[in-house]
C-alpha cells in the first residue's frame, strides 16, 4: 500500500487543517513572539564553514549564559525583495506557526521545539562581529550527540547526563 509520507505523517491531525500553500499569508506580527524574562544574548555561530555575509545565519541563544536554544537570523526583507527572491523568515516562520497551530502534540517531537519569532534585533543585541540581521526565530537547540536529551530515551536521561557532565568536566582539566 502507497502512501505519501505527509497523508501518513499527519492523519489525525484536525479535520480543520488547511494545507500551508492555500493559507493566506499572516503578518509576522501576529507569528508567536519569543518571550524571556530571564537576560539572554546572542553568542557565536553555530557553523563557521558558512560565509559571513550569507543572509541566513544560526546563533547560538544563551538565557542565563546556557546555550540550549538557537536564533536563526534573517536579512530584512528588503534585501530579499532587491535580489527578487521569496523572504526565507517568511516562509520558514509560518512553517513553524502552522506546525504549531496543526499538528497533534504526539508528532511535535518530530520538530525542533519552536519559540517565537524576534521581529526587532537591534545592534545591542547582536553579535558586533557579524552583519546585522535583525529577524529571527528561535528554536530548541538539537545537536547529533548522546548528551542531548531529544536523542535520549526518557528512561537513560538522568544517567546520560551525568556520563556527559563528567566528561567535560574531565575534558576542561
Amino acid at each position: 500500500m502507497s502512501h505519501k509520507w505527509a497523508d501518513f505523517f499527519l492523519q489525525g491531525c484536525a479535520p480543520h487543517m488547511v494545507p500551508l500553500s492555500n493559507q493566506t499569508v499572516r503578518d509576522p506580527k501576529d507569528f508567536k513572539r519569543f518571550q524571556c524574562d530571564d537576560a539572554w544574548e546572542l553568542g557565536r555561530r553555530l557553523r563557521d564553514d558558512m560565509p559571513g555575509l550569507h543572509s541566513i545565519m544560526v546563533l547560538k541563544l544563551k538565557v542565563n549564559g546556557v546555550a540550549t536554544l538557537v536564533a536563526k537570523t534573517f536579512f530584512g526583507k528588503e534585501y530579499f525583495e532587491s535580489i527578487n527572491q521569496i523572504d526565507p523568515f517568511l516562509d520558514e516562520s509560518r512553517a513553524y506557526e502552522h506546525i504549531l497551530l496543526n499538528c497533534p502534540s504526539s508528532r511535535l517531537s518530530y520538530f525542533p521545539t519552536y519559540h517565537g519569532v524576534i521581529l526587532d534585533l537591534t545592534r545591542e543585541k547582536y553579535p558586533r562581529s557579524y552583519a546585522l540581521r535583525p529577524r529571527a526565530i528561535v528554536l530548541e537547540r538539537v545537536e547529533p550527540s548522546i548528551c542531548c536529551p531529544r536523542n535520549t530515551p526518557a528512561s537513560r536521561l538522568s544517567s546520560i547526563r551525568r556520563f556527559c557532565s563528567k566528561n567535560r568536566r574531565s575534558a576542561s582539566l
